[in-house]
């Protein structure tokens, strides 16, 4: 199983966007969610992320969700297909787990303040990291994890509960 951050941001320069919102609170939440794709839209372009939905992502494959617009965690998913082609014929999309499987933080995870500032600093946060997904070792996922637990004791147990059911 493999661990990627989905990067997303609602206030791109060319007007268009989307927010994790979409998938948490906007989606069937019993149905997989289809992502990359928008009324017949392909919004995935960048060609890194093309080749790793084409060659790399997998069913089963754990999700953090992350908002860009204000460099924030708001919660965790997994991969309910590989890559597909969208409507344009590249492999740019892909189904997430219904929503009601995913884990939604109380508070969002800020990127800064909760990971930086405790010396954790993931290669997918880093300076010119463009596009949409990114891959995450299980090293930095596990200090991802420790610094999301002391941010959120209150669902502390109920994390630890989810990712276990979901085979970390």
């Amino acid at each position: 199983m493999s661990i990627w951050v989905v990067k997303c941001s609602n206030n791109r320069k060319d007007g268009t966007g989307w927010h994790w919102t979409n998938y948490f609170e906007g989606a069937d939440a019993n149905e997989p969610f289809l992502f990359g794709s928008d009324n017949d839209y392909d919004w995935i372009k960048h060609r890194g992320s093309i080749k790793r939905i084409r060659d790399e992502i997998a069913r089963g494959d754990l999700v953090v969700c992350y908002q860009t617009n204000r460099r924030e965690i708001l919660g965790l998913t997994r991969l309910h297909s590989g890559g597909k082609h969208g409507e344009s014929g590249l492999f740019n999309v892909f189904n997430l787990e219904p929503a009601s499987q995913a884990f939604v933080f109380n508070t969002p995870i800020q990127v800064v303040e909760d990971l930086y500032d405790h010396g954790i600093y993931p290669d997918c946060f880093g300076k010119g990291t463009m596009g949409t997904l990114y891959e995450v070792t299980a090293k930095e996922f596990a200090e991802m994890v420790d610094a999301i637990q002391q941010k959120l004791p209150e669902q502390q147990r109920a994390l630890k509960a989810w990712l276990a059911r979901n085979g970390w």
